[in-house]
């Protein structure tokens, strides 16, 4: 995993446009969270609403309210508001330590809410450990989830610090803060704040260049994301009460068994409309409770199906959920459906008829993959090819109906696999016979990149390796037969369907797929143009060269506004993890290009054009991959080697200079000599000292990526020795 995976290596100076509530739990938290973003949204010409929910009465060594104090407080609050130019603060008066995530709160928070209709809304994060704070923010959730339009929801840090998504540039607002943050003046004689919340967002700026000097860090999420699956099913079968009743067994029809594997995620309730909506009549749904944190409520019916939760109380892998749900069929077929995919109506129906008229142990269907927009990116709709299926996966699971005879076989999932396990499902399925393929389109296949494992590239590769290991030594005489065939016939399957993509920044500050162009890609070399269908007045650019792992060179990248060439100056970064002669090697599945354009603000363009060599992608590409991390390794190995006998060396060195200091002695007829050597010799030993220090801190800073486990054996072997 790289850096940027935990933490941005970029900072914005714009946020979401659009109203906004700033939800703070004392007076002085709207300032020291999130006072960057007030002033943002007030430049970008936003209307804000600055709520303060407590009295902000409770004082330091006294636990009883004081009214003088809190209105000293409200005071310094609207002092810092007219600083900011934002009007006044809306205090609540909650008592100051005793505020409740109740449903009073909740409901008065949905009714500013309500009133204001922000499209923005600032909480304190999760990670706050200010009961307050919590309790703003666990009240704040709530509110937002029973709010039917959509918001963004930003949640700030001040008292603890957070795992950001988003940090904001605010350096050239960071003065206008200072002089609001002095209004305070009856919390910064109990704690100097100011000096807090300074080093918190110089702090902030550690990973984002020399240029910028403070930071504020945020969460970002969207409140339809908030929605518990079991909540969002609840108000569907609200809305529809015919289809309470579980439907009884159809005469002539087998039953079959549906498994959703669940975290309780906001997408569930479609997944299980879409089961609802089938043509076939006598369906079971067995829904697991992968995250076995807390009961999931979701009736008994799945429209007029039967539907059952099976849970273990505990956390389930993929493999483990699915077992679980495979102990619990009770149809004749079977078949699973991710939470975060779709059944079309007719999908049971046409693979139950295909199975039906076969002796096949499985059938399977076309599957399109679309993005989180609901655009087409990619239709699995290959013929059935063992020598494929055991090179790749290249079936969705959604896509298969199983026979039940398969379990009594004892055919279920491999709990060692974290990866992969459902493509090792599919290769001991196969051990029964050849799949079926019905011409059909199934169901929707939502690539919405939630997982993240296939940025892990080590772990991917050892998985797909662990694949070949088990199964290549299990194959029968026939389907080796077929696969020595096809590999003398068609060296190497078929190539995945690639995109490239161009997101572009407007106001907004953010790249979002509704401000970006896709277009289907060559994987040799292209000469890719993106065309907009307006100008746009952009601030800077993001290329994503490919959908995989790449090795890319790209060779240039031009703008152009009316079909003339625009003279920009353009400055590159991205997540590669090696940049050579504009080579870009990307060890994950969503390389990123950032594009810059250093003294201005903005450029107006409707055409990029981009001149790209695709060298290597894909599975071809990995075992290259790993041999560069693996050289990286060695060479960082051999460099502590080097650096521990260098160590080693300096401390015979000081350890002989002491040796000498301690047996020097003096005479009765030579003391002025010998007093001179020896300052002689002292300040010769200070220098080697400071020499050593310096060398070792040097060196020692440029190692600090090395793996910590062979830092650790290197330093305990050389203690051994000594």
């Amino acid at each position: 995993m790289r850096e940027e995976n935990f933490i941005p290596y970029r900072a914005v100076k714009r946020i979401a446009k659009g109203r906004a509530v700033i939800f703070a739990p004392h007076p002085d938290d709207e300032i020291f969270g999130c006072g960057g973003a007030i002033v943002r949204h007030l430049r970008q010409g936003d209307e804000i609403k600055v709520v303060i929910a407590t009295d902000g009465g409770f004082q330091a060594g006294n636990s009883r309210s004081c009214s003088d104090y809190q209105e000293t407080r409200r005071r310094e609050s609207e002092k810092s508001a007219a600083i900011l130019g934002y009007g006044k603060p809306e205090f609540l008066d909650y008592p100051d330590r005793r505020l409740k995530a109740d449903e009073e709160f909740v409901t008065h928070l949905l009714s500013i809410i309500t009133d204001f209709t922000p499209e923005n809304i600032y909480l304190p994060a999760e990670t706050e450990i200010h009961p307050d704070h919590h309790a703003l923010y666990a009240a704040g959730i709530q509110a937002a989830i029973r709010y039917d339009p959509p918001l963004n929801l930003f949640f700030y840090e001040i008292g603890q610090p957070m795992s950001p998504a988003l940090l904001h540039d605010i350096t050239d607002i960071h003065p206008l803060l200072e002089q609001a943050m002095d209004c305070f003046s009856s919390q910064l004689i109990v704690q100097d704040y100011k000096y807090h919340i300074n080093s918190l967002h110089a702090y902030r700026s550690y990973t984002l260049g020399r240029e910028v000097k403070y930071a504020e860090a945020y969460q970002f999420v969207e409140s339809a994301g908030l929605k518990p699956g079991d909540i969002g099913w609840q108000q569907i079968q609200a809305g529809n009460p015919q289809s309470k009743s579980p439907r009884k067994g159809e005469s002539g029809y087998p039953l079959i068994s549906i498994i959703v594997r669940t975290m309780n995620r906001s997408c569930l309730p479609e997944a299980l409309s879409s089961i609802a909506g089938q043509i076939y009549p006598h369906l079971e749904v067995i829904v697991v409770d992968a995250r076995g944190e807390e009961r999931i409520f979701l009736g008994e019916s799945c429209g007029s199906f039967p539907l059952k939760v099976i849970t273990k109380n505990r956390p389930l892998n993929r493999p483990e959920a699915a077992n679980a749900g495979l102990e619990c069929v009770r149809g004749e077929y079977f078949c699973f459906l991710d939470e975060d995919d779709l059944f079309l109506p007719g999908s049971i129906r046409d693979l139950y008829w295909k199975l039906e008229s076969s002796q096949a142990p499985a059938a399977y269907s076309i599957i399109e993959r679309v993005n989180g927009l609901s655009e087409p990116e990619y239709r699995h709709d290959r013929e059935f090819s063992f020598p494929d299926l055991l090179w790749e996966n290249y079936i969705p699971i959604l896509a298969l109906l199983f026979r039940s005879e398969l379990i009594s076989r004892g055919c279920f999932f491999d709990e060692d696999f974290d990866v992969y396990e459902d493509w090792d499902f599919l290769l001991q399925v196969t051990q029964s016979g050849d799949f079926v393929f019905t011409k059909t389109l199934g169901g929707i296949y939502r690539n919405l990149q939630t997982s993240g494992i296939q940025r892990d590239t080590e772990k991917v590769m050892r998985y797909r390796a662990k694949i070949f290991r088990k199964w290549l030594p299990r194959l029968s005489y026939q389907q080796t037969n077929t696969l020595m065939r096809n590999i003398t016939q068609e060296p190497c399957p078929p190539r995945p369907s690639y995109c490239s993509q161009l997101f572009y920044c407007t106001e907004s500050g953010f790249f979002k797929e509704s401000d970006s162009i896709r277009i289907s890609l060559n994987p040799y070399s292209a000469n890719l143009t993106f065309k907009f269908e307006t100008a746009e007045k952009i601030t800077n650019l993001r290329f994503d060269p490919i959908n995989d792992y790449a090795q890319v060179r790209i060779n240039s990248i031009k703008l152009f506004k009316d079909d003339e060439l625009l003279d920009v100056a353009l400055k590159y970064s991205s997540n590669a993890i090696l940049v050579e002669d504009q080579v870009y090697w990307f060890d994950n599945d969503d390389p990123q290009v950032f594009i810059d354009f250093p003294g201005e603000q903005h450029v107006v363009i409707d055409q990029v054009v981009v001149e790209a060599e695709y060298l290597q992608t894909g599975a071809d590409f990995l075992p290259l991959l790993v041999k560069l991390k693996q050289d990286r390794n060695e060479e960082l190995q051999e460099k502590i080697e080097f650096l521990v006998q260098k160590n080693e060396e300096n401390f015979v060195l000081i350890r002989e200079q002491n040796e000498k200091l301690l047996s020097l002695r003096f005479s009765k007829g030579d003391k002025s000599a010998k007093m001179n050597k020896l300052q002689a010799l002292i300040c010769e030993h200070k220098q080697k000292v400071i020499r050593l220090k310096e060398t070792r801190t040097f060196k020692l800073a440029r190692i600090i990526s090395t793996p910590l486990s062979v830092f650790r054996r290197l330093i305990t072997a050389n203690l051994a020795k000594r």
